[in-house]
C-alpha cells in the first residue's frame, strides 16, 4: 500500500495520478496545514475530516484514507460515526473505500479499537516506536501499526534489532506495517527491507521513477529508433 502523507486535497488528487498511490494519510498538524492554520479547534478539525471523508468517497481512486484522532473515548466514537455517515453520503455501493482512524500508542485509544472494529472502521496506531508497544497495540485488535521510520534511526542506537522484533510481530499477527517519516529517497530504500506499506509525503512522490540509467538507457532506444 502506497499513501501519499497529506490533508490538501490538491496534492492527493496529484499523486493520485500515480496509479501505484491507493489514498492518502492525515494528521493533526497536516490538516492544520491544510486549513491554513497553526492550530485547530475540535469541532473546526472534526469538520475538516468531514470533507476529507466526502472527498475519499466522491474520488474512485481512494481505496485507503486514514483520519486521527486526538482524544480517547466518546471523542472517537464521535469523529469516527461522522466520519462514517459523511462516507455514505458521497459514495455509491461501487465504490467504497477503507476508513482507517489512527489512534495513538495510549491505554485510553487502545481501549477504543473494539469499539471502532464494530463501526466498520480499521484501525492504525501510529506512533509506534516499540515492539512492545506494536504487540500492545496487535493484541488489542488494531489492524495494523505505523511507525516512524526516519524517526526511529535517527533517535534510536537500536532501531534495527527494534525493527526487526516489530516486522516479526506484524507478520505473525498479520497486521498492516505502514512506514512514514520518509524525507528521501535513501531512508525509502532503506525501509523497504522492513515493508511496502509506506505514506510519502508529495514532494518525494515525483522523484520515485528517476533513475540516471533507467533514463540513459531509454536514450539509447530512441537514437536506435530514429538511426533506423
Amino acid at each position: 500500500m502506497l499513501l501519499v502523507d497529506t490533508a490538501a486535497t490538491t496534492e492527493i488528487h496529484v499523486a493520485l495520478d500515480n496509479p501505484a498511490f491507493s489514498g492518502f494519510t492525515t494528521n493533526p498538524k497536516l490538516i492544520a496545514q491544510a486549513a491554513g492554520q497553526d492550530a485547530l479547534s475540535y469541532a473546526a478539525y472534526r469538520l475538516f475530516c468531514e470533507s476529507l471523508c466526502r472527498f475519499a468517497g466522491e474520488d474512485p481512486r481512494v481505496r485507503h484514507f486514514m483520519i486521527q484522532t486526538i482524544d480517547a473515548g466518546a471523542q472517537t466514537q464521535e469523529l469516527a460515526s461522522a466520519c462514517l455517515a459523511q462516507l455514505a453520503h458521497a459514495g455509491s455501493t461501487a465504490h467504497a473505500p477503507a476508513l482507517w482512524i489512527k489512534l495513538p500508542p495510549t491505554l485510553a485509544h487502545l481501549r477504543s479499537i473494539d469499539m471502532l472494529r464494530r463501526s466498520r472502521c480499521k484501525t492504525l496506531v501510529t506512533g509506534v516506536f516499540t515492539p512492545a508497544q506494536a504487540l500492545l497495540a496487535m493484541e488489542s485488535g488494531a489492524d495494523g501499526v505505523a511507525v516512524y521510520f526516519g524517526r526511529l534511526l535517527k533517535n534510536s542506537p537500536d532501531w534495527e534489532r527494534q525493527l526487526t522484533c516489530i516486522v516479526e510481530i506484524m507478520r505473525e499477527k498479520k497486521g498492516l506495517l505502514l512506514l512514514a517519516s520518509l524525507g528521501d529517497l535513501d531512508l525509502l530504500t532503506q525501509s523497504l527491507a522492513y515493508s511496502r506499506d509506506m505514506t510519502l509525503p508529495p514532494a518525494l512522490i515525483p522523484k520515485l521513477m528517476d533513475a540516471a540509467l533507467s533514463q540513459t538507457a531509454m536514450d539509447e532506444f530512441a537514437q536506435r529508433i530514429a538511426s533506423d
